[in-house]
């Protein structure tokens, strides 16, 4: 279907900063046609898609009705849209729903058809040096981004809208789950390919190096694999932002053995607390990204680890990690500003996932 050929093309940026403007009275852009509303005497319509953020899987799928759920997997939802809007995609951070994303129809609505609708429903804030137009709602907990893309395959453009929850949800991640990465060490990529199935984005390095990169499932962002020499010995998880690193501690601490707290000098990072597997095989190196505000975890082949030269050894984070070489790789459109605060709320980020391997 036409919509499959879409989702097959979003490989998006997960973070782009922009300088958010405050609302005014001036008579600058306000995001609609000749000044909002829905641009004069358009007919042009939708529906924003449900916006009960904070909601669990099961209550967003009772909520949203009258549409084809085309793929349901615990960190997000994909319906099929109802004309004009294509696909209707729905996000989850810590069992959480925290943001939205509606792809029209290419030919079904302009830039101009969708601005003029949201200008009329949110107020305008700001258009970034990349394009993207953003809305705020009156109570300041809904940001709201409209851009276009274009269709690699068949360079068809079609606008995209987000909508993203910008409070704080109620609790915390106290009773932290997450699946662990695959870490049969020595195994070919041919067997992580079978069990993982087919990576996001590959990469292949100097002196046998080769890295796989795979979507996660929420509290998990991205997975790494890390190969040398065609076999297994370093993997890495990334978890979504807003998971502390206390909490990651102490998952680890009630599944491993610790050992001993690495300090970071560099001030990268909150430094690394070390960990290890009963049987001494799989050790685990916990710490926070600063820069990303993201708690990760490294797990390593103990036994390929101690029989190497220590100048081999990708074994800190600036050398082989997820926010360094392996984004910079495989993610050509990754900005990684830092999102302005809204009037000291959360940032609007224009969040881009790949739904290619996510089960189409």
């Amino acid at each position: 279907m036409k919509y499959l050929s879409k989702l097959f093309t979003l490989l998006f940026i997960l973070f782009a900063g922009f300088a958010v403007a405050a609302c005014g009275d001036d008579d600058e852009e306000t995001g609609g046609n000749g000044g909002g509303g829905n641009g004069g005497g358009s007919t042009f319509n939708f529906a924003d898609p449900y916006l009960g953020f904070g909601a669990d899987v099961a209550t967003v799928k009772a909520k949203v009705t009258g549409k084809e759920l085309l793929v349901e997997k615990s960190s997000y939802l994909v319906y099929e849209g109802k004309s004009p809007v294509e696909i209707e995609a729905y996000f989850f951070e810590l069992g959480k729903y925290s943001f939205s994303q509606l792809y029209f129809e290419a030919d079904g609505a302009t830039l101009d058809d969708v601005k003029g609708v949201i200008g009329s429903r949110y107020g305008y804030l700001d258009t970034t040096e990349e394009g993207d137009y953003l809305y705020l709602n009156e109570d300041e907990t809904i940001g709201v981004i409209v851009w276009e893309e274009t269709d690699d395959e068949t360079q068809e453009t079609f606008v995209c809208v987000q909508y993203q929850y910008l409070g704080e949800f109620e609790g915390g991640d106290s009773d932290l789950t997450f699946n662990e990465p695959y870490t049969k060490w020595n195994a070919s990529v041919e067997d992580v390919i079978a069990d993982k199935g087919e990576p996001m984005a590959d990469q292949a390095g100097q002196n046998g190096l080769y890295m796989m990169a795979y979507l996660g499932e929420s509290p998990v962002e991205m997975e790494v694999y890390v190969f040398f020499n065609e076999m297994l010995h370093l993997a890495e998880i990334d978890f979504v932002e807003g998971v502390s690193l206390e909490n990651v501690c102490n998952w680890y601490n009630n599944h491993y053995n610790y050992l001993k707290f690495v300090e970071d000098e560099s001030g990268e990072t909150a430094g690394t607390y070390v960990f290890a597997d009963d049987d001494y095989v799989t050790g685990v190196q916990v710490s926070f990204d600063n820069e990303y505000n993201q708690a990760f975890a490294q797990y390593v082949d103990i036994a390929y680890v101690t029989s190497q030269p220590i100048s081999k050894l990708p074994a800190q984070r600036g050398k082989v990690s997820l926010k360094g070489q392996v984004r910079a790789n495989f993610f050509k459109n990754l900005q990684t500003l830092k999102p302005s605060k809204i009037r000291g709320q959360k940032p609007i980020v224009k969040r881009h996932v790949s739904l290619r391997k996510a089960g189409f």
